[in-house]
């Protein structure tokens, strides 16, 4: 009896976070909350792309940007920067130095889960296009960027530049 209570609840737990239907998943249809099971709350994926959007919308190039930023990465940039300033001498945000006319073109959520999520940015800065992809956490109940990847050139992240520069490793690929 136990165990059929255990099925029952879990059956209603799965139905509540996929809209209790399994239809979508069948056809094939695109609905990413739906084929995977990722229930209407922080791990949403409509809730990732409008926290990336809205993060786009606050970050000041040039600036620090340290509230958009997790504490692991922010832990990693400062030990970075304390053994080599210039170990990113670009803005991370946007994969550059210099910007004008910057411009969020799309922000697309390729994986979205409670705690983790990962998007891929497209921004138009100075008439080329860039994207980059975001890998974030939910930390202090938000979505915070913890490493950055220039999908134009991906041999390494920001982040593992950061490690790299820690470890003594050479920061240059």
């Amino acid at each position: 009896m136990k165990k059929l209570i255990f099925c029952l609840a879990s059956a209603f737990a799965l139905c509540a976070c996929t809209g209790g239907s399994s239809d979508k998943a069948a056809s094939g249809a695109e609905d990413n909350d739906s084929v995977l099971g990722v229930c209407d709350y922080d791990g949403s994926w409509d809730y990732v792309k409008s926290s990336v959007t809205d993060i786009y919308k606050e970050v000041t190039v040039g600036k620090e940007n340290k509230e958009w930023l997790s504490k692991d990465f922010l832990g990693k940039e400062k030990k970075a920067r304390e053994i080599d300033e210039m170990v990113v001498d670009w803005d991370y945000w946007i994969m550059a130095q210099d910007s004008q006319n910057l411009k969020l073109e799309d922000v697309e959520v390729v994986d979205a889960a409670a705690d983790r999520a990962t998007a891929v940015v497209r921004i138009q800065n100075m008439g080329s296009d860039t994207q980059i992809r975001l890998y974030l956490v939910y930390e202090d109940g938000e979505w915070k960027v913890d490493d950055f990847l220039d999908l134009d050139a991906p041999e390494i992240s920001i982040k593992q530049q950061f490690e790299n520069c820690i470890e003594g490793k050479d920061r240059e690929m």
